[in-house]
């Protein structure tokens, strides 16, 4: 996919901004220092423990691939406000620490995903000072837009990190702001740029959370961050090719698969499981037919750019599958009629999740047309907030495939016991920010596995060698009881996710955000994970047994 063309960009929103100290969160302003600095120590310097210096990954952790089969001024005119937090947070310290960490190979903490440890460095070294834009011998400021989420949550992840990783006597500084156009607003290139802009001029970031959803068009945000060589971490699926990010390295990174790996897979289970199948999970007047025949439903944002949907075209064609119908959504009773002219049974959905909900779904049942809804970690359809929204008529008729890791009860969650490490008298509560906190604590987990692994000499580019040198994860990923994301970097890899598990909505499965309602998504065999060349063939246990 082509990058959009940097224009210049107006004014950015007035933001207000946390910053998280050693000791509390206090308010700090520009950290860029000017001063000549000594040489920075090197990687083989960060670890001299007299009982054993670490001067490398670990053997076992160790990869040049990675390990998975994947490849201002405020609105009004006034000066920003700022915002600090009066919750008190744990006490950072530069103290030497040794032997905190888990596993063999050991890693840095209990979380299976974290990196290859680095259990000791001499706080009286000297890690280079500025060895980069935003970076002073003493912090790391990253930029946080705004999202859907408790900012408290956010702050004692942070902290998390800082209290657990190794980070050479540096510290994560969060600044908060405001992105113009809110959550799920409108797609506007310009104000995407704009935002970056001030993340730059303002901020001063050396790295920047996840930006809000835009339809998967996100990628005018990240792409203006590395024209300002900031690197940009994400949570979302995107439209983003491992192309694009391969273009943009050492800059910008995903949680999620590249849109390219997350088709591949989507492709190969749809060609080994479900083709040449009957549409057995489909609803009345479909369910008795001989044969699926799919159709594939996609949405253009505003700035006109789509997913790639020849790929995913591609990939059934391989197989000896030809989409009976390719559809934009513009108009929902189009789209559903030309469905049912074609006599489509199954529908892939390149979409956000609103256009299951509140556009094709209603639409379906009002021409009484009830298909397979297939889903997948593309915009959010397989997170249960969005199912639970599902028509009841179409809920019971979802499945697909999730590249996250498996939801389980909060407590056994990583996310959630690092935010009671970091604090634990906090209550996350009940109230379905699960999701939000989930993601947050993988992307801070992405950055501070680059930063611990770049060494004292951080930059954009010992960022990215360190991530290519981490095996992600430590053994027993994709098994019980986590069922954890397989997967890692490496040149022409900058998306984390390599592998899914199978699942289907059951409407009255317990949620994994929230007690207050029922609704969920179910794994087959528990949550186990496939990745491209691993999809077994022949048909899964869907809708079947418990739902865990």
């Amino acid at each position: 996919m082509r990058a959009a063309p940097l224009t210049k960009a107006p004014r950015a929103p007035g933001f207000a901004y946390l910053a998280i100290s050693a000791a509390t969160l206090v308010l700090v302003g520009s950290l860029a220092l000017n001063a000549e600095q000594a040489p920075p120590p090197t990687v083989a310097e960060f670890a001299p423990t007299a009982q054993e210096q670490i001067t490398d990954a670990p053997p076992d952790q160790g990869s040049t691939t990675g390990d998975g089969p994947g490849q201002g001024e405020g609105p009004d005119g006034l000066a920003p406000s700022l915002s600090p937090s009066a919750v008190p947070t744990p006490t950072l310290t530069t103290a030497p620490r040794n032997r905190r960490c888990f596993g063999d190979p050991p890693r840095q903490t209990e979380d299976p995903q974290s990196p290859p440890c680095v259990d000791y460095w001499d706080p009286k070294s000297d890690n280079g000072g500025a060895t980069s834009p935003g970076v002073t011998a003493d912090s790391m400021t990253i930029a946080w837009p705004f999202t859907l989420e408790k900012p408290r949550d956010t702050e004692i992840l942070a902290d998390y990190f800082n209290l657990r990783y190794q980070f050479y006597g540096r510290k994560l500084v969060l600044k908060r702001y405001e992105p113009r156009g809110g959550v799920f607003g409108p797609v506007d290139p310009q104000a995407m740029r704009g935002d970056a802009d001030f993340v730059h001029d303002q901020i001063k970031a050396f790295a920047s959370l996840a930006y809000i959803p835009k339809a998967g068009a996100e990628h005018h945000y990240y792409d203006r961050l590395a024209q300002h060589k900031i690197i940009g971490i994400d949570s979302h699926a995107s439209q983003r090719t491992e192309a694009h990010y391969t273009r943009f390295a050492p800059y910008q990174w995903n949680y999620l698969p590249a849109f390219d790996t997350m088709m591949r897979n989507y492709g190969e289970w749809i060609c080994k499981t479900l083709a040449g199948g009957a549409p057995e999970h489909a609803g009345t007047g479909i369910s008795g037919r001989a044969e699926r025949v799919f159709g594939i439903a996609y949405h253009r944002a505003a700035d006109q750019s789509a997913p790639d949907v020849e790929l995913i075209t591609r990939l059934l064609n391989d197989c000896g599958i030809e989409p009976a119908a390719t559809v934009e959504i513009s108009n929902a009773s189009q789209v559903i009629l030309r469905f049912v002219e074609q006599r489509v049974t199954s529908v892939i959905c390149l979409c956000q999740g609103d256009h299951y909900i509140n556009v094709l779904m209603p639409e379906a049942t009002r021409q009484a047309f009830f298909p397979e809804w297939l889903v997948s970690s593309y915009h959010y359809l397989d997170y249960d907030g969005v199912g639970q929204k599902f028509p009841p008529e179409h809920a019971e008729h979802a499945f697909g495939i999730t590249f996250h890791n498996k939801w389980l009860p909060q407590k056994d969650m990583p996310w959630y016991q690092a935010i009671k490490e970091a604090d634990p008298n906090y209550s996350t509560g009940d109230d379905g920010w699960a999701s939000a906190a989930y993601e947050r604590y993988y992307e801070l987990l992405l950055l501070a596995s680059g930063i611990q692994m770049a060494g004292p000499n951080l930059t954009p580019q010992t960022f990215q060698q360190g991530m290519f040198k981490a095996r992600f994860p430590a053994k027993g990923s994709g098994r019980a009881p986590l069922f954890e994301v397989g997967g890692g970097f490496g040149p022409g890899d900058h998306s984390w996710a390599d592998d899914a598990a199978v699942i289907w909505y059951s409407p009255t499965g317990p949620s994994y955000t929230t007690n207050q309602r029922r609704g969920t998504y179910c794994y087959v065999e528990h949550g186990r994970r496939w990745g491209i060349g691993q999809w077994p063939r022949g048909p899964m246990p869907l809708f079947e047994g418990d739902c865990k």
